[in-house]
């Protein structure tokens, strides 16, 4: 009898109190406080599933919030904000848990959170290609107000409160990727070679395995080739579906183009440039056009000079013969002697360099030819 009067003289909590502690609860299985790095634990597998419908017949590579900010020129709060709207939302098979993270977490990543923090949050919302393109083309207006705020908010902060990107481009003046990025140019010079040039820097000619690719006919150096030495410099992915609402792989496949070059580009200035760029920057954006699916560049492409000739296709047998024309030019202009001379045997010299540069990587010429085209009167 003492115990049950001991139990009743017990303060009980109020009904608030016992659903503010279910709230505390909740959010505690959903963010798994106080690890900030993994808030969002299961939203998503590799593969996720849609929400409201039966997992996806056919695998596809999804896109991550990280890649939409990227990709949009956004901060997290739109992302965020698409979601809370339930205008964009990313694959959760509970949606219970994905209502609780839109519910709970927006004050901890707006107070608490650093940018590697968000960075990591965000790395975890996973979308469909196809709802990201959907969502392109129905709310253009609404992306474009959110890249205005961005880059408003940009403006107004500091060094101070943006401490990961202090000392980032400081020879530049710039804060930002995608401000670096745009002090970048990057030139077509042959098949196997690309011309970078980064802010007032020198520019600097890098072969394909510079940047870290493996052959000089990979899929994905030729579309990038192509991108620079194209009039345009634009890169079509096409639609997401053909007739009949049928996946386009091929649309799939040309996106997985971009992001490698991105990948492929970035790793290379992080490393021979020292820059700051994340892992998952994007080199490309969207651009309005006609034709579906455009994509071009963020960094300057340059006019190719008017001496600079590809001789990457030539085929062994007329590029021998150009090499031997060019070198017997080069040899009688060094004859002749005087300024016209000299002038017109800088070009044929850089003619000449560059087509036996291509011949000696495809082993068309050993050294000891390549010496006698170079220097005639030494063989």
């Amino acid at each position: 009898m003492t115990g049950d009067k001991n139990k009743k003289d017990e303060v009980q909590p109020t009904e608030a109190q016992k659903d503010e502690l279910r709230k505390l609860e909740r959010a505690k299985g959903i963010t798994k406080a106080p690890d900030p790095l993994n808030p969002v634990d299961g939203l998503g597998p590799l593969l996720p599933h849609r929400r409201d419908t039966e997992p996806p017949k056919e695998l596809f590579v999804p896109i991550t919030g990280i890649e939409l900010m990227e990709r949009w020129s956004v901060g997290w709060e739109a992302i965020f904000d698409f979601a809370r709207q339930d205008k964009l939302v990313p694959y959760e098979p509970n949606p219970t848990r994905l209502e609780a993270c839109v519910r709970y977490d927006f004050g901890m990543l707006s107070r608490a959170y650093t940018q590697e923090e968000r960075e990591q949050y965000f790395s975890q919302w996973l979308y469909h290609p196809d709802d990201v393109e959907a969502f392109e083309n129905q709310h253009e207006e609404i992306l474009d107000q959110w890249r205005e705020k961005h880059a408003s908010s940009l403006e107004k902060q500091t060094d101070t409160e943006r401490p990961e990107m202090s000392d980032m481009l400081a020879s530049y003046g710039k804060t930002d990727p995608e401000c670096y990025i745009e002090s970048v140019s990057i030139s077509y010079k042959n098949g196997l070679d690309i011309i970078v040039r980064v802010g007032n820097g020198d520019p600097k000619t890098y072969s394909y395995e510079d940047l870290g690719f493996r052959r000089e006919d990979t899929k994905t150096w030729l579309a990038f080739i192509q991108i620079l030495k194209s009039e345009d410099h634009l890169y079509y992915v096409g639609k997401a579906h053909g007739s009949r609402k049928i996946r386009n792989k091929q649309y799939d496949a040309h996106q997985q183009i971009l992001r490698d070059i991105s990948r492929k580009v970035v790793e290379f200035l992080n490393v021979t440039y020292k820059s700051q760029l994340p892992s998952n920057f994007h080199i490309f954006q969207r651009i309005h056009s006609e034709r579906p699916g455009t994509y071009g560049p963020k960094f300057d492409v340059p006019p190719p000079s008017i001496n600079d000739v590809d001789y990457t296709d030539y085929p062994k047998a007329e590029l021998i013969a150009e090499i031997e024309r060019l070198s017997e030019e080069k040899k009688t202009l060094e004859l002749q002697g005087g300024n016209n001379s000299k002038d017109m045997l800088s070009q044929i010299m850089a003619k000449l360099e560059a087509a036996i540069e291509v011949a000696s990587k495809k082993e068309f010429l050993g050294p000891n030819r390549i010496k006698g085209y170079l220097n005639p009167g030494e063989s």
